[in-house]
């Protein structure tokens, strides 16, 4: 996505969209924070399974306006606006059975830059980042991939965000991903639609986004291949269109795009209703990495409304009834997941709830 600048006088706050998308082997940033400090250590991995994996999805740069209130009357033409459950039915039909969080109890980014990647390397190190801009490099801090790996748990990560790789592990040779077109190794283990996939992917292009960016389309048929044939413990889908169209000011492509995303929800739950008692206990969160200002088009340090976003939790442990009560970070995302796959990550009112203890 493209650089976005705004001046706001001697500060020199920015807001930047994904693209500026730059080789990714970049300087490091002084990144140490993680709930996976203590338990993402090395030695002998025996490998192991749970029976209560985990799927993230991460939809990028939505609105809680428009998951909570619907599409906003005074951005709609031909006709009238959608409730969120018309728009996002699948997503609601998740939340009947789990919780959909952001309203009572907001869901925040924990800044100061409500831009991606720190967005999404505070989700997988479970710990606000140092990164403040989209052009940090690779976290030096442990992640959920990590810690689940050097347990003996699998995890595959897969997304439209070609730099989503750079928060994901802090060991790449531990890295099962493929984000955007071409970064990042993802295992086929022999599958041939797995591999046809990937080779269709690299000659894609980018467009709504830019540089390596994937498709969401092509994205989301890549992932559910790999719940399909490679069965992880963990698995994080990373869908980017919806920031895309709305850096373009396009607010019915948005509204579009998100619609894709649910779409993808519903492939997703069908997915593991076809997998009977494996995805009766696999439990779903969805998660966007940050808001948009009150304009809509832009987000970041400049727009700190940007900061709120939204989180479904959807699977056999989420309480009934009463939530968290407390705020929720975008670090509670890797904190939770870790906790349910007993993997670590620091206590939280967020995981004291989900666990129940």
């Amino acid at each position: 996505m493209r650089w976005r600048p705004l001046l706001v006088g001697a500060l020199g706050l920015f807001v930047v969209g994904h693209g500026a998308s730059h080789a990714l082997a970049e300087p490091r940033v002084s990144e140490v924070q993680s709930a996976f400090s203590r338990t993402a250590t090395r030695g002998r991995i025996r490998p192991r399974t749970t029976a209560e994996p985990v799927v993230i999805v991460a939809i990028d740069g939505v609105r809680p306006r428009e998951v909570f209130e619907g599409e906003d009357p005074a951005r709609v033409q031909g006709h009238a606006p959608r409730s969120g459950r018309e728009l996002l039915p699948n997503l609601y039909a998740l939340a009947d059975a789990g919780r959909l969080i952001g309203s009572d109890e907001a869901v925040v980014a924990s800044g100061p830059a409500y831009v991606s990647l720190p967005g999404y390397t505070e989700m997988f190190t479970g710990s606000p980042s140092r990164c403040a801009s989209n052009e940090c490099g690779r976290t030096r801090a442990p992640t959920l991939v990590d810690a689940a790996v050097l347990a003996g748990l699998r995890a595959s990560v897969v997304t439209s965000w070609e730099r989503i790789c750079l928060a994901a592990a802090q060991d790449p040779e531990l890295l099962d991903a493929s984000c955007g077109r071409h970064e990042g190794h993802l295992d086929s283990e022999g599958d041939t639609l797995i591999e046809s996939l990937l080779e269709r992917d690299a000659a894609l292009s980018p467009s709504p986004g830019a540089a390596d960016y994937r498709p969401d389309w092509a994205t989301a048929e890549l992932a559910i291949r790999v719940l399909e044939a490679k069965r992880p413990d963990v698995l994080f889908v990373g869908l980017g269109d919806t920031d895309e169209l709305a850096h373009a000011g396009n607010y019915a492509a948005y509204v579009t795009a998100l619609g894709r995303a649910d779409a993808f929800l519903g492939a997703l739950r069908a997915t593991l209703a076809a997998e009977g008692e494996r995805g009766r206990n696999t439990t779903v969160m969805v998660v966007t990495d940050h808001g948009r200002s009150y304009g809509f088009r832009d987000h970041g340090a400049a727009f700190p409304e940007s900061r709120f976003g939204f989180l479904l939790v959807s699977g056999p442990r989420v309480p009934r009834g009463e939530g968290p009560g407390a705020e929720v970070t975008l670090g509670d995302v890797g904190r939770g997941a870790g906790r349910l796959l007993g993997v670590g990550g620091e206590d939280s009112p967020f995981t004291t709830w989900l666990s129940g203890r």
